[in-house]
């Protein structure tokens, strides 16, 4: 049961759903924090999940009222826990059974059957996991090809898909360059400095304090100062918000 009072169902066999089940579906809390703080930022009319997993951050996220949910999950290992967990929470949530990319096409996609949270497309697939993996082959769509806004929508993303987060962002460019707000909170974990400085060149790149709970910016600096201020302690470094950048 989620801290929203919502019931998520998990493969038992799955090292990361045991966890979730363990946690009360809050084992990664740096996250679920950085994910609340970025809910807060606007009053969003769309909110989009894009690496859904067993559901946690719609599941267990205070939500905007009325906002139209998206999901996008192409594990067929965690799915049908996933529809179930969706259909009994009362959500109206679209979910698309389908990665996402830079262009439409369809993929190779590597499941990781300890720890489902490692899983991905597997020409971009980055994991520490040194065990067997199961490969299927899934359809990847783009962002920009799957999400339908009006002009004037504020529209907010989580994207954790485990090495692909460039090419999520490259099928979002119709999205990045609207007028309307938009905010996409995406996992650096596996990304080294020099694609952390180009976030923080490209965006306005924000990560959570923890010490005061708040959004801070990281600064366009270098590889090594970047990588400095997510790996100090004080920052939740796994995670980080891109919003637009404006000119001085």
């Amino acid at each position: 049961m989620s801290a929203t009072g919502h019931r998520i169902y998990v493969d038992p066999s799955d090292g990361r759903g045991a966890e979730l089940v363990r946690s009360a579906g809050a084992f990664n809390r740096g996250t679920l924090a950085i994910w609340d703080r970025t809910l807060e930022l606007d009053d969003w009319d769309v909110v989009v999940d894009v690496g859904v997993n067993y559901g946690e951050m719609l599941l267990g996220a205070q939500l905007p009222p009325g906002a139209r949910l998206i999901g996008f999950e192409p594990n067929p290992r965690v799915l049908p826990h996933l529809r179930r967990s969706l259909d009994e929470s009362g959500l109206a949530v679209d979910l698309h059974e389908a990665a996402l990319g830079a262009a439409e096409s369809e993929a190779t996609f590597a499941v990781d059957t300890e720890w489902s949270g490692r899983s991905g497309i597997a020409a971009s697939h980055r994991t520490d996991a040194a065990h067997d993996i199961e490969t299927f082959d899934v359809p990847v769509r783009t962002l920009d090809s799957e999400l339908s806004v009006g002009e004037s929508e504020k529209v907010c993303v989580k994207v954790d898909v485990e090495g692909a987060e460039f090419d999520v962002l490259a099928g979002a460019q119709s999205l990045r360059q609207r007028a309307a707000p938009w905010a996409i909170l995406v996992e650096v974990l596996h990304m080294d400095g020099f694609e952390k400085a180009y976030l923080a060149e490209e965006y306005t790149m924000r990560a959570l304090d923890h010490r005061v709970g708040e959004l801070v910016t990281i600064p366009p600096v270098s590889a090594r100062r970047v990588d400095e201020l997510l790996s100090g302690g004080w920052l939740h470094g796994q995670d980080v918000v891109l919003t637009k950048r404006h000119a001085p």
